[in-house]
């Protein structure tokens, strides 16, 4: 949408670095800490978050052998990473640790749907993102685009599972972002990007059926990659709740994807304003709403 093209989605899990933390035997009590040192490798550089460190009074051997457990010697780049190979590394160093294998069956969940939906060469593990806000509680995540050579952040978040109900809200978990504006805006300016108008309501894609999300994914990529504005149903799998959804949001257009659908190749296509319903491939959906739909 916004014209940046050479862009990577990086990862990382607090959890994986909170056993590597305890690992290292840093104590639980100067854990904030030590992300936060960690946090500003990229800027700092290796002996940089060494001196980071020590300020927050954090011994040198344990914190030391954190860093280079994470792989980060001092020639080390953020960013330089195999990521699978960092997977298959940390997982022989954390054996036995529940909630880092926990961690490790995340992330490679996202990275085989990441292949799956074809973007898995823009996803990168860096471990020394860390999120410096401690509510993160599970995968966190920066996206990041070149310019002039640097790898700059102009999106972040994670997933939160306590936050909602630190605030008196009831437990639930979370997942949350936010856009640096001025930094957006920087990068579109210098790639002389252009910058989208107001988009149309999008094409609401219903997975119907607990294992049929991979596949509304794929269609939704599809979509967005046409230039068609789509958003996946998630929370539901019934196509009455994904109607409800549709029309207290005002969304005009749903595609239900079921296990027959997938099978068959074609997927209803509903009009909630006019009820009609016609079934169709995906590339013939894709060219039937981007005659529909404005761009």
């Amino acid at each position: 949408e916004f014209g940046l093209t050479d862009y990577r989605l990086v990862i990382n899990h607090r959890k994986l670095l909170e056993a590597q933390i305890r690992k290292a035997g840093i104590p639980i009590e100067k854990k904030a800490d030590a992300l936060r040192a960690l946090d500003k490798f990229d800027k700092i550089g290796h002996e940089g978050v060494l001196k980071e460190a020590a300020g927050y009074g954090i011994e040198h051997g344990p914190f030391l052998a954190f860093l280079t457990a994470l792989g980060l010697s001092p020639d080390a780049t953020a960013g330089s990473f195999d990521s699978r190979l960092y997977l298959r590394q940390i997982a022989g160093h954390l054996t036995g640790d529940a909630e880092a294998e926990a961690a490790l069956k995340v992330l490679e969940h996202i990275f085989a749907r990441a292949a799956e939906l074809g973007f898995d060469e823009r996803l990168v593990i860096d471990p020394t993102l860390a999120r410096g806000l401690d509510y993160y509680t599970g995968t966190i995540f920066e996206a990041k685009a070149h310019v002039e050579g640097a790898l700059l952040s102009f999106a972040g978040g994670g997933r939160y599972d306590d936050l909602i109900g630190l605030y008196g809200g009831m437990a639930q978990g979370a997942v949350g972002f936010s856009f640096g504006v001025e930094r957006l805006i920087s990068l579109l300016q210098e790639q002389k990007a252009s910058i989208p108008g107001i988009a149309p309501r999008p094409v609401l894609v219903a997975p119907v059926g607990p294992d049929q999300g991979a596949a509304a994914e794929r269609i939704a990529t599809a979509l967005r990659n046409a230039g068609v504005a789509a958003r996946l149903g998630v929370g539901a799998t019934a196509p009455g709740k994904h109607l409800q959804y549709a029309e207290a949001t005002h969304l005009d257009w749903v595609i239900f994807v079921g296990e027959d659908e997938v099978k068959a190749g074609v997927y209803p296509l509903r009009q909630l304003s006019t009820r009609n319903e016609q079934k169709l491939t995906v590339d013939a959906l894709v060219a039937h709403l981007s005659q529909q739909l404005p761009r």
